[in-house]
């Protein structure tokens, strides 16, 4: 059982970590230590509008064919 868990997380924590890099690391360990917990909302609403981001650009780009920046170009010239 315990192992079944372990192969299905490892994939998901190995995107997670490549997304991560060096200098997210030391700012987010800098806020954290300066302001504590008192921006702990940030990161929910981060999350959210992350989500909402990548939700709405995969949509489009599936429904057009094109990328969000060629979108742009097309309709704002």
């Amino acid at each position: 059982m315990k192992r079944n868990l372990f192969t299905l997380i490892l994939p998901g924590l190995l995107v997670a970590a490549t997304g991560v890099g060096a200098g997210d690391l030391a700012t987010a360990s800098f806020t954290g230590s300066e302001l504590g917990v008192a921006v702990l909302w940030a990161v929910v609403v981060g999350g959210v509008f992350k989500y909402v981001l990548t939700e709405g650009i995969a949509r489009w780009q599936l429904v057009n064919g094109n990328s969000l920046l060629e979108g742009l170009v097309q309709k704002l010239g």
